[in-house]
């Protein structure tokens, strides 16, 4: 009888070990999975930063309407670069006309601000300065808004021939209005950097005159 009872113990631990064995084996790849998905969506939303900070140059274009030109081609790069990234079919002509379409779908914040900046341009001084000071700032809120959608239907595992722009018009607005802060953000802080290197090579002008 002794016997028996170690023989039922050993087998009880063995069972427990197994258990336990395969608890591990079942959640360490969702762990992995979880960590995996993470990494994506913060490389993603560095793409999307990358693409807001390209966007305020592309404001600056002194020509009116090529500048939204080259913002749009760079919005379907950005739209490249996040299918690559959620690997997905990528084809420029969709990428296009979706993001053509989100930016006239949110209205009087998208295509209708973007053109009248760009147009201000057409008038000499004060156009001109309006143009070039917030349409950077519109641009790269545009950069910010279609980014986030795309990762929002990417995450949930749409793909570019099944997105529809005008699916959720509030968080576009939303979307548009958070990145119109982070680009006026973003372009103080390259206003204050430029103001300090200036400052700096003025006063090694200076100490070397």
């Amino acid at each position: 009888m002794p016997t028996n009872s170690k023989s039922s113990d050993t087998a009880t631990e063995d069972t427990k070990t197994a258990a336990k064995a395969t608890a591990v084996t079942e959640t360490a790849p969702d762990a992995t999975e979880t960590q995996a998905e993470h990494d994506r969506q913060f490389r993603a939303e560095m793409i999307v930063k990358e693409h807001m900070i390209a966007s305020l140059g592309l404001g600056l274009i002194p020509f009116p309407l090529v500048d939204i030109a080259t913002g749009v081609a760079s919005n379907v790069t950005l739209v490249s670069r996040l299918c690559a990234l959620y690997d997905q079919p990528f084809k420029a002509s969709i990428a296009r006309t979706a993001i053509l379409t989100i930016m006239g779908t949110v209205g009087s914040i998208g295509a209708a601000v973007t053109v009248g900046f760009s147009l201000a341009k057409f008038v000499p001084g004060i156009g001109t300065a309006a143009g070039t000071v917030t349409l950077p700032i519109a641009n790269a809120a545009t950069a910010y808004m279609i980014g986030k959608m795309f990762i929002g239907h990417f995450e949930m595992g749409g793909t570019l021939f099944d997105f529809d722009p005008r699916s959720n018009v509030p968080q576009a607005r939303t979307a548009y209005a958070k990145g119109r802060a982070m680009a006026s953000d973003l372009l103080a802080s390259r206003k204050k950097a430029s103001d300090n290197t200036a400052a700096a090579s003025a006063e090694a002008a200076a100490a070397t005159a």
